[in-house]
């Protein structure tokens, strides 16, 4: 008998015989990409606070168990129900003393890739500044920024499994980041494009710390993130070459706004 069907995002429908109707799930990061972990500002199944107070915990999105936690008594980030720099999106602020973190039992070996929805609110003057972190042997492990070098006057991008590679100029705008770690030839991609490419150093992965490199031991913060993040996502592989990948670009240009080729 026809019938009127009355279409409620996400993924659901009303009216005669909906049962019938196939379900669908809208592209989020989540079901876009095939994550070790992944964390969203967005995450409608994360229970946020108000706008402005700390995040004490933040869901893994992909399914394996990775939820972030305070670490001791170091800062968390705050909670920003709508970012400007980030298409009015909501993000995490972070002000470079503040971590949410995950200790993982098992080390994940290279290659892996860590991609980042962010924009950082200062530059790095000196050292690091890094918006995820890993092994927790030493600080200044992660991906990020990095300050002026002798050949390079501009702040730069960052991936840093020591030795560092480094590229690119950075800015204060929201960009899609992905740095890649592999055996051979590892890269940094800003909005699709590569900015360095080169040998870099292969160290595991033990932790994952949102908004900083982690000195173990104390634990105490090293090269914290000084900005927003959208997103987080800890890949195994180079990510820049899986066949999601174009669909992923796409969705985070039209969500974020951003320009990504």
């Amino acid at each position: 008998m026809p019938g009127t069907y009355v279409h409620q995002l996400p993924g659901k429908f009303t009216g005669p015989n909906a049962s019938t109707l196939p379900s669908f799930s809208p592209p989020d990061p989540f079901n876009l990409g095939t994550w070790a972990a992944a964390y969203w500002a967005s995450d409608p199944a994360q229970a946020f606070p108000a706008t402005g107070q700390p995040m004490t915990n933040l869901r893994d999105g992909s399914g394996n168990g990775n939820a972030l936690a305070p670490l001791g008594s170091l800062g968390l980030p705050k909670y920003l129900s709508s970012d400007a720099s980030m298409n009015g999106r909501p993000a995490l602020s972070f002000d470079g003393t503040q971590v949410l973190y995950k200790a993982l039992t098992a080390g994940v070996n290279w290659p892996w890739s860590w991609v980042a929805i962010t924009r950082a609110t200062a530059l790095p003057t000196s050292g690091y500044q890094l918006f995820a972190g890993e092994t927790a042997a030493n600080s200044g492990q992660g991906a990020g920024l990095t300050a002026p070098t002798g050949g390079n006057p501009n702040a730069g991008y960052v991936i840093n499994p020591n030795p560092a590679l480094t590229g690119g100029t950075a800015d204060l705008n929201s960009h899609l980041i992905a740095a890649v770690a592999a055996s051979g030839t590892s890269k940094i991609q800003v909005d699709g494009s590569t900015v360095a490419s080169g040998s870099a150093g292969t160290t595991a992965v033990n932790q994952i710390a949102l908004g900083a490199g982690i000195i173990a031991g104390t634990p105490s913060l090293g090269n914290g993130w000084r900005g927003t993040i959208g997103f987080l996502g800890l890949y195994l592989g180079d990510v820049t070459a899986q066949p999601w990948w174009p669909s992923f670009k796409s969705w985070a240009a039209g969500y974020y706004g951003l320009s990504v080729s």
